[in-house]
């Protein structure tokens, strides 16, 4: 199943090095005030550009879309020349950074809103949950997420509107490509789901009307950049912030068509392990099995034959000789590490893949990544189905894949930030 790790993949108008991408993962270290990306964010993807793709964190396109405290945006002249010394960094490491879209709807609070208005949302409907605001002395807490008011068409249009802006701004600021976040409980996600969406005009009610202002502002940001560079981030079958839908193969079976889209940009599946729908069993999607947009988080139906078939493999199992750990013997890009004791072992033939910094150890559970330990990184397993996680720098000097583990090691000395 590893095989393909190292190997070359074709992205849009991109050729990937290898399969190892990083997941956005939302930091809070934007510059204030003004939601600035800074030095310390610079230095903070400068030091994993060796990732084949990096998709930013989370990025607001306009001061309604923001919903957590210190998150950056990009609908100001100097947000866009804070991203531009991020893209600069990635860039002369090699690397390739796509800046990831957002707007978090109905999850926010009157503190970020301009005015002190309350936030908007496909319906005015309570939210099950809080946001990390700034309270009045400036310090993090955890607020309430108040009642959001239900968006006016006019009010619809100026989001689309607002995206189709901050494409064209990521652009300016050197980005390789977007990423809408369509996911995740935010404002398209509320779109997409019956539960948030109670809408009865003509982006409410149907499948094609709930989608409706997904594909508006897929459409409107691949007229302004280019369909090649851009991406969708769904998470199926998501539960957070009240999500939820009463046919959700349908919805996302009529989203993920790629007669729904203008090129070769293909959505990106989200981890969507929120609530009922983890089952075991196999999996099945509107898509067909061979479509590079089936989602990983649709649900997977247990069935008699696929519980005999469980059994069979967890039997089969259980009469394998038990290995260490249960891994399998570690493929070295180097020479292998020596298997005697340290001060037996001579000094000058001890590789270089000894004296590597193991950075991130992660392990499989549940079709997720989780991290076990490692030097400050994040693998972010819970939001980014198909990404591997991230190693700081690469090439790494030594890799040891098994069906439970993958260990990424690297070189380097300085402390991730």
């Amino acid at each position: 199943m590893t095989h393909h790790l190292f190997t070359p993949i074709r992205l849009g108008n991109h050729t990937l090095a290898h399969r190892v991408a990083m997941a956005p993962l939302t930091r809070s270290r934007a510059g204030q005030p003004g939601n600035v990306p800074t030095d310390l964010n610079v230095e903070y993807y400068r030091q994993r550009a060796g990732a084949a793709l990096i998709i930013s964190e989370a990025t607001q396109i306009s001061q309604q879309g923001q919903g957590y405290a210190w998150t950056p945006g990009i609908h100001s002249p100097a947000q866009i020349q804070g991203w531009q010394a991020v893209s600069d960094a990635v860039h002369d490491q090699g690397g390739i950074i796509f800046l990831q879209l957002w707007h978090v709807g109905r999850v926010s609070h009157p503190v970020f809103q301009p005015g002190g208005a309350l936030p908007v949302a496909p319906s005015a409907l309570p939210v099950p949950g809080k946001t990390f605001i700034i309270d009045a002395q400036g310090n993090g807490a955890w607020g309430d997420v108040p009642v959001p008011q239900a968006l006016t068409l006019d009010g619809i249009r100026a989001i689309v509107s607002d995206y189709r802006d901050a494409a064209r701004n990521a652009m300016a600021a050197g980005m390789d490509g977007v990423e809408i976040h369509a996911g995740n409980g935010y404002l398209l996600d509320q779109f997409i789901n019956s539960n948030s969406n109670q809408r009865d005009d003509a982006y409410g009610g149907s499948i094609e009307n709930r989608a409706r202002l997904l594909l508006e502002v897929v459409d409107a940001i691949a007229a302004e950049v280019g369909p090649a560079r851009v991406a969708v981030r769904l998470t199926p079958m998501g539960r957070f912030m009240g999500m939820g839908d009463a046919s959700p193969e349908e919805t996302f079976g009529y989203i993920g068509a790629p007669a729904r889209y203008p090129g070769p940009g293909l959505p990106a599946p989200g981890r969507a392990g929120h609530g009922r729908h983890r089952q075991g069993g196999a999996r099945r999607s509107p898509l067909g099995r061979d479509h590079p947009a089936t989602a990983r988080g649709l649900p997977r139906r247990a069935d008699a034959g696929g519980r005999l078939r469980a059994r069979q493999r967890r039997a089969r199992a259980r009469q394998r000789p038990r290995r260490h750990h249960r891994l399998r013997p570690p493929v070295h890009l180097r020479p292998p590490v020596h298997r005697q004791s340290r001060s037996a072992r001579p000094a000058a033939r001890r590789p270089a893949v000894e004296h590597a910094r193991c950075l991130v150890l992660l392990r499989r559970r549940c079709r997720g990544l989780h991290r076990l330990s490692g030097g400050g990184v994040n693998a972010g397993g819970r939001q980014a189905a198909g990404v591997l996680g991230q190693a700081g720098r690469l090439p790494l000097r030594g890799v040891a894949p098994s069906r439970h583990l993958l260990i990424l090691w690297s070189e380097r000395r300085r402390p991730l930030v």
